[in-house]
């Protein structure tokens, strides 16, 4: 019994975000620069976990200044501890 390629597409691009992001970018920049791909994928590596995590305390000040709840940090401890576990097979 054959899983269906798309099923298996989908779930390695959920599993590693960080490393599907890098695999999309390799053509635009061997195109845009002669620096080795390597290297952008490394930086891409370490700047994505930040963009997200930026991106979720952004999200969650907003909604604590529109007063929708109040401020708890253990939300934001929550979120850099599940950044962690999410994206640590990319980062290492």
């Amino acid at each position: 019994m054959q899983i269906p390629s798309g099923v298996s597409t989908a779930t390695q691009t959920a599993g590693n975000p960080t490393g599907s992001m890098a695999y999309s970018l390799d053509c635009l920049l061997i195109k845009i620069s002669d620096t080795p791909v390597l290297y952008f994928k490394m930086i891409w590596a370490l700047v994505m976990p930040l963009l997200y995590l930026g991106a979720i305390i952004f999200g969650y000040l907003f909604i604590c200044i529109f007063g929708l709840t109040k401020f708890n940090s253990s939300i934001i401890y929550t979120a850099i501890i599940y950044m962690f576990l999410y994206l640590h097979p990319t980062v290492v």
